[in-house]
């Protein structure tokens, strides 16, 4: 399994939740949604957090299919950075 580094400069206000569940929710899809949230929930008031993937994969009950799905919804309505460098990925919120 790879190692994530989550990464959140952005700090949300109530409003900007109820963007995220309302607008954006039905466009990404529930574990897309649930994966931002987390990453969100991880990194908040923190520089970035060291995770292995698999402890992320228990966490959310999903696959790592459905991880990478989850990871492309979120870059494609430009939610979510991805770079990958071999075994490490960066997760960065915008």
């Amino acid at each position: 399994m790879k190692h994530i580094k989550l990464f959140s400069p952005i700090d949300l206000s109530g409003h900007d939740h109820k963007v995220l569940s309302l607008l954006y929710r039905p466009l990404i899809g529930t574990v897309a949604f649930s994966l931002y949230q987390f990453i969100f929930s991880y990194t908040y008031q923190k520089e970035s957090v060291d995770m292995n993937q698999a402890l992320i994969l228990n966490m959310l009950v999903i696959t790592e299919k459905e991880f990478n799905e989850a990871c492309n919804h979120l870059s494609a309505y430009a939610l979510l950075d991805v770079f990958e460098k071999q075994e490490e990925i960066l997760l960065q919120l915008k």
